[in-house]
């Protein structure tokens, strides 16, 4: 009963980690030749933003738990975005 707390610090880790990793190929430009409207443009940003609100949410925890459990340098590329 006592590994259930661990368990689940590990999933939510490896949750917002392969979330945070997964948002540095979410870069905002297009491939070459690709033609998108500005529609688009704003649909696909507003999608990385909801991505990226997830793993915070993911995270936010883990932060609390254990600050030096979390990849820093990969939250502040999902910031600077």
């Amino acid at each position: 009963m006592n590994d259930i707390p661990s368990r689940r610090g590990a999933m939510l880790a490896s949750l917002g980690l392969s979330g945070a990793l997964a948002l540095a190929g979410c870069a905002k430009s297009a491939p070459t030749g690709e033609d998108v409207s500005a529609t688009e443009d704003l649909m696909r940003e507003h999608g990385v933003l909801r991505r990226i609100l997830v793993v915070y949410r993911a995270v936010a925890p883990m932060l609390r738990a254990n600050p030096a459990q979390v990849d820093a340098v990969a939250l502040g590329q999902a910031a600077d975005l």
